[in-house]
């Protein structure tokens, strides 16, 4: 699977509310959602060690999912090894939406890339 970095889908005061969100919950990771109507949900931080992972309750089969974002309290603005199995994940399973990568120094925005047999389905 390869991971490309895109432009973002959030306008600027989207992106400098996930900041703030990510500035609230540090030194631990916020985790949430960006519905297709471009509103933006935070969900609890259920994981066992939430200054290093995060994990929700989150609705993986919903369709108004656009992306799923978290924050990288003092880690790059690069997915982890994690994130990326939980990209492939997603991308095997169909569910195919943005994954967005917030620090303190801005919002990062990948997306996986679909062969062309995949984008065909």
């Amino acid at each position: 699977m390869k991971l490309n970095a895109v432009e973002s889908c959030l306008v600027p005061q989207q992106q400098t509310h996930l900041v703030h969100l990510a500035l609230a919950g540090y030194p631990r990771e916020v985790c949430g959602v960006v519905f297709s109507h471009d509103i933006i949900v935070q969900y609890r931080n259920i994981s066992p060690d939430p200054e290093h992972n995060y994990d929700a309750e989150i609705d993986m089969g919903d369709n108004d999912i656009k992306a799923i974002w978290h924050s990288h309290p003092n880690g790059p603005n690069t997915p982890s090894d994690t994130d990326l199995q939980f990209i492939e994940h997603c991308e095997r399973h169909g569910m195919h939406f943005r994954h967005i990568i917030v620090t303190l120094k801005g919002v990062f925005e990948y997306e996986a890339e679909r062969d062309a047999t995949s984008s065909a389905a």
